[in-house]
């Protein structure tokens, strides 16, 4: 009976008080016609209205992990006044990546797998995910290497750089002999060439299950001291590193909340911002630009969207655009404090 009141109070609509109906109408109920009349009340019980689900999206459309590692899936209806929003998961192959009833996906063994979301009211619309599996990365025997050579080029008082740093930062300056020929960039270059400044740190900021390899210089003063900005990062593919970033000697990087680093440097009356974020692959950064420019003499400023084509494929915008093209980057800065390089064992 309790069972059959609740599915009466889910399905119907009732005119009259719900529990004048329950203590009048429900011993003849189930054999009642939609008017009762009973004592003079009637009761009219209306099918309620169901509103179907008309789309399934999911927070993505691919995701590559490592083995044991795991990533939540969710689920957004439309519309949102649904009468059933639940959904149904489903892996097309459960031995490579697993789906619960949450949503939340584990890789087991390498190769793809296709996650589906498919709407439980019946209506048939669903959602696609694609899971790369790949092998779990000896991340630590990797970036060993790396690490090391930072080192030895801190101890040599940055005369001389190892191999696998020649792209770096630090590489750069050696290269182009910014430490000790007086210029700005020397000057920027201070703050590395300082003994145990280099730092490093290990963090998973691509979202694939393997932590990638940051390296930079510790803040000496301001609000930031003791925080790093970002030189290098590095990744691990194959047990074997890969440079994914380097900063250039005037602009470093520091690292947002929401993993997304970050670079902004002023030069001839523009400000410079560079957003650059991790694609699916877990390999690639995906780099955006954008430029506000006030020009000397006037006092106009002008806004412009580069994305990933550099200055020469800036297009102008306004700044209401700007303003909301930039804002889904940004987010508070993540306070690193990373380890010596010259402490790794």
């Amino acid at each position: 009976m309790e069972k059959l009141l609740q599915r009466i109070i889910k399905t119907y609509k009732v005119t009259m008080p719900l529990f004048v109906l329950i203590l009048t109408t429900f011993p003849i109920l189930a054999s009642a016609p939609k008017n009762i009349a009973i004592e003079s009340q009637e009761f009219t019980l209306t099918q309620a209205k169901k509103t179907s689900v008309k789309k399934v999206t999911l927070n993505g459309s691919r995701k590559t992990l490592s083995i044991g590692t795991s990533y939540k899936l969710r689920a957004k209806i439309t519309p949102a006044n649904a009468t059933k929003k639940a959904v149904k998961w489903k892996s097309s192959n459960k031995n490579i990546a697993t789906v619960n009833r949450h949503g939340k996906v584990t890789a087991k063994r390498v190769g793809k797998a296709t996650i589906t979301a498919t709407a439980r009211d019946g209506s048939k619309k669903k959602a696609l995910f694609v899971i790369t599996v790949k092998a779990k990365e000896n991340y630590k025997s990797a970036y060993a290497p790396i690490i090391k050579a930072f080192a030895a080029t801190q101890r040599s008082g940055f005369r001389t750089y190892s191999r696998p740093i020649e792209d770096s930062y630090i590489a750069i300056a050696i290269r182009d002999g910014w430490i000790n020929d007086g210029s700005y960039a020397a000057g920027y270059m201070s703050s590395v060439v300082e003994e145990n400044n280099l730092r490093y740190v290990i963090k998973d900021i691509s979202g694939d299950g393997i932590p990638e390899l940051l390296v930079g210089s510790r803040n000496k003063t301001g609000p930031q001291k003791g925080d790093i900005y970002i030189l290098s990062v590095y990744t691990c593919l194959n047990n074997k590193p890969i440079s994914v970033f380097q900063a250039t000697p005037t602009y470093s990087a520091t690292l947002l909340k929401n993993n997304v680093l970050y670079t902004v440097g002023a030069h001839t009356g523009a400000i410079w911002e560079i957003f650059y974020k991790f694609t699916a692959d877990g390999i690639t950064l995906k780099k955006d630009e954008f430029v506000e420019e006030t020009p000397f003499p006037t006092s106009k400023t002008t806004y412009s969207h580069c994305g990933d084509r550099g200055y020469s494929g800036a297009k102008k915008i306004s700044k209401k655009k700007y303003t909301k093209l930039t804002k889904k980057y940004r987010s508070k800065e993540l306070k690193l404090k990373g380890t010596a390089v010259g402490s790794w064992k």
